[in-house]
């Protein structure tokens, strides 16, 4: 009965006016398949144009929903001068892997593993245990683990002292990042972040205070690695990280001094 209807209606339709799958689009009874619709000559371009003014609109209010989020923002007095309080940028540090230097190796104190690119893990030559795991992030967003690294050897450039053994699962994602470091790696090298997150604080094995801060991006996650090479992207220590004098000395990878 619906489609008799249909027909009558389509009957009903002034023969000189040509058929427009936008007006046909918004009646709930058309009897007409997209598919079929879209081998009428001129009716792709239509549907086109109008999924393009669609897209356009809808951008529109995704813009302005996200301006008018980022207005409702609290915003703080810091030195007298008053900013939105935003998100702390990742914390990222460079680690020996290997004969290589990574850098872009971003720590994130709520992840519970730690996650390599699989492009990344290649270009290192690291093997992996191979194995085949989707896994659904928090966000909703499926990520496909491929493998797995095994007690994975991580210096930390910044302190050469600071090595750490961490299993590291690879996954199919774009080498955005080098590495994702998990609170475990903190938590083994006994050190915490600033609440700013623009520092890292902890002991080294000679005792002495290390303060690191978070390295700027590289133009690259890769490159061979000397000990003698000097890194743009190293952290520096700052005088006022150490009480004493003697630990001031004794910069972070270096012997500690005996007065004996």
């Amino acid at each position: 009965m619906q489609g008799m209807n249909v027909q009558a209606k389509g009957q009903q339709r002034d023969a000189s006016s040509p058929f427009n799958i936008i007006d046909q689009m918004k009646k709930t009874n058309v009897n007409i398949s997209m598919w079929e619709s879209l081998s009428i000559p001129g009716q792709r371009d239509l549907l086109q144009a109008a999924m393009k003014d669609w897209s356009t609109s809808n951008q529109q209010v995704q813009m302005q929903e996200k301006v008018l989020t980022n207005a409702a923002q609290p915003e703080g007095n810091h030195g007298g001068q008053q900013g939105k309080m935003l998100k702390p940028p990742p914390f990222y540090v460079s680690l020996i892997i290997g004969n290589q230097l990574v850098h872009n190796c971003m720590i994130d104190s709520g992840a519970s593993s730690s996650v390599m690119p699989k492009q990344i893990a290649d270009q290192l030559g690291i093997q992996y245990e191979v194995i085949s795991k989707g896994v659904v992030q928090l966000d909703g967003t499926a990520v496909t683990t491929v493998g797995v690294i095994k007690n994975l050897s991580l210096t930390l450039h910044a302190c050469p002292n600071v090595v750490v053994l961490q299993d590291v699962s690879v996954i199919d994602l774009p080498p955005l990042f080098a590495l994702c470091l998990s609170r475990d790696f903190i938590a083994k090298i006994g050190g915490y972040l600033s609440t700013d997150w623009s520092h890292m604080f902890f002991r080294t094995r000679y005792g002495t205070k290390a303060t690191i801060r978070s390295e700027p991006i590289a133009n690259f996650h890769i490159e061979p690695y000397t000990p003698s090479q000097i890194n743009t992207n190293c952290s520096t220590f700052d005088q006022e990280d150490y009480p004493s004098t003697d630990e001031a000395d004794t910069k972070v990878g270096s012997i500690p001094r005996s007065d004996s």
